[in-house]
């Protein structure tokens, strides 16, 4: 039994709630389940209600597997517990107190759904890639898409995190740099940005950009061992000429006065910014491919306008209009998650599926995915 199949169970109350009744016998009504609460601190569920018997209280949920990880996750040193009106376990092995009180326990083991519990096993036996894979088919289009919605905006929360901080210019100058790089070079190249910051390359020529990272591209190709120079290196493996660490590199240093613009453009329609970023881009690199603007746009532009959300929704409608706007990414697994039944018609949706494969699938995440709560649930 895993602790997140309980806070499933409980969220989407696939238990036995007829008769209900505390640990200690006293019966127990569920009025309110509670919110989850998705920071790390405090209780799993948040503003409850319940009745005891006919007495109401509300407060918080904790929910572990054995009573007794509440004395092994120190919840008993911390205040943030101090409001637990009740405790939801799978096995009640111990007696747990708070203010000298015994917390109100039910125990979960003998009420649970077994089509829930056989269900999420036969997801996590799985040995694909895909856990899900062969009830695909047999999936409503209508969850699918809820988990395209889902995952998309999962994934721009993710990786619009990086511009955050106080140095934005310097979060736009790395993701550029991981976006020319690739796949397969994205780490040597944000490592060359941070050796050579944007504090220190704004104050350079163009000539003296080209000395500076061509002198570290030697530096990291010719390392002998990483004791010597700790710097991921560039792999040329199967590498079709023009993706070659060297190309890209020259690709970088032409692209980054284009870091400049973010800031003017951001008042712009989504397609009078797609329209003046390609325009730009090949204006200061002709070698720049149609792909390659693609990825700059969806990989940099697009999280940098989603993370300015929090200071006007705005930003985001745009940051996701561009991504509606731009054709599908062609990629094996794209590919595959489309023989499966997703519809995958630009880039909001095949980012998506990128998200769902790598984030929910790889990681058997079923009990956060519309999908697998529907497999487990029916």
């Amino acid at each position: 039994m895993k602790e997140s199949l309980l806070h499933f169970v409980w969220s989407q109350k696939r238990f036995e709630h007829s008769n209900l009744r505390l640990f200690d016998g006293r019966e127990v009504i569920i009025k309110n389940h509670g919110q989850f609460n998705r920071t790390e601190n405090g209780p799993d569920f948040q503003n409850a209600r319940i009745l005891i018997d006919s007495i109401q209280w509300i407060g918080n949920i904790e929910i572990h597997v054995r009573a007794s990880d509440w004395y092994k996750h120190n919840h008993h040193l911390d205040s943030n517990f101090k409001n637990v009106i009740l405790h939801v376990v799978w096995e009640n092995d111990i007696e747990v107190n708070l203010k000298n009180e015994t917390i109100p326990v039910i125990e979960l083991k003998n009420r649970v759904h077994p089509s829930v519990l056989a269900n999420y096993e036969s997801l996590q036996k799985q040995m694909d890639a895909i856990p899900c894979e062969r009830y695909l088919h047999s999936i409503d289009i209508v969850f699918k898409q809820q988990m395209i919605d889902k995952a998309l905006i999962n994934r721009l929360s993710r990786k619009s995190t990086c511009y955050l901080g106080e140095d934005n210019l310097q979060s736009i100058y790395s993701e550029l740099a991981r976006a020319i790089g690739g796949n397969s070079n994205q780490e040597s190249f944000e490592f060359i940005s941070k050796k050579i910051p944007f504090s220190l390359v704004t104050e350079m020529q163009h000539q003296q950009r080209k000395l500076a990272f061509n002198t570290l591209k030697e530096l990291i190709q010719n390392q002998k061992s990483k004791t010597q120079f700790v710097a991921p290196l560039f792999k040329t493996k199967g590498m079709r000429p023009a993706g070659r660490h060297e190309i890209r590199i020259k690709q970088f240093i032409n692209l980054i006065p284009i870091i400049g613009d973010f800031h003017t453009i951001i008042g712009l329609t989504a397609p009078e910014m797609i329209f003046i970023f390609r325009k730009k881009m090949v204006h200061l690199d002709k070698t720049i491919s149609f792909e390659m603007q693609n990825k700059i746009l969806i990989n940099v532009l697009v999280p940098y306008l989603f993370s300015l959300g929090s200071k006007s929704i705005e930003f985001r409608e745009k940051a996701i209009e561009i991504l509606e706007k731009l054709p599908t990414e062609k990629n094996s697994t794209v590919q595959k998650m489309i023989n499966l039944g997703f519809s995958v018609k630009n880039s909001y949706q095949s980012q998506a599926v990128l998200e769902i494969y790598s984030q929910f699938c790889l990681t058997k995440q079923c009990l956060s995915c519309s999908i697998g709560s529907k497999i487990i649930n029916s």
